[in-house]
This record gives structure tokens, sequence and C-alpha cells, in this order.
């Protein structure tokens, strides 16, 4: 993921967007703009037909999702925070299994951990 990371951070200079070395809040329309970037790149995953465009959907949704991180200021800390929510949704398997609802949506059992994203961003 680094190598990605670094990427962004080459694309954001060419482009004049703000690299914060620690994390920060956007302005809600710098927010709005990524979320709609992210929806386009989304909808285009749906609509998909073949392989080239499916791959084409996947790797710009990846290409904004890491931009989005970057001009947050999460590039240090994304890595850990993923480690993070996957120890926590680790917690939901009970015996090696997940139970789920009718619509596929996994269920949290008492054993469920709420990730402890606290403690990275305050490193």
């Amino acid at each position: 993921m680094r190598k990605q990371i670094e990427q962004l951070k080459e694309w954001n200079q060419a482009c004049g967007i703000n690299t914060p070395p620690h994390f920060i809040a956007l302005h809600k329309d710098r927010m709005r703009l990524r979320y709609d970037l992210l929806d386009e790149e989304n909808s285009e995953y749906i609509l998909a037909d073949n392989h080239i465009e499916l791959a084409d959907a996947l790797g710009d949704m990846l290409y904004v999702l890491v931009g989005t991180i970057v001009e947050h200021g999460l590039a240090d800390k994304i890595e850990d925070i993923f480690d993070e929510i996957h120890r926590s949704n680790m917690t939901k398997v009970i015996d090696g299994r997940i139970k789920k609802r009718d619509d596929g949506k996994i269920l949290k059992p008492q054993s469920y951990e709420k990730p402890n994203l606290e403690k990275i961003l305050l490193q």
C-alpha cells in the first residue's frame, strides 16, 4: 500500500491538492466532492459489462479512495486502521463461522468488539 500512497501524493502535488502530514477534517464541500467521485466509480462498477470495465472501475475506486485517505492525512495510519478493523471484524466469527441476516448483512454477536481507532489516531 505504501507505493500506492506515494503515487497518490505525487498526483495530489501535481493537482495542487493538500497532502497533510497528520489527520485533518476536510471542509464539507471537499468531502462532498470526494463522495461524489467515489459514487461515480461505484456506479461504473455496477454498470460494468465485461472484465475490462470491471477492472477499470475497481482500479478507479481504489485510486479515489487512496486519494481521499491521503487528502485526510491518514496515509501513515491507514494500514494500522485497516488492521484494527480486521481485528474487530474477526470478533464476529464464532467457531469459524459468521451469522447473516436474510439480506446477507453480517450480524454482530455478543463477542463483537468495536474497533479502537482512537488509540491509532492519537499515536
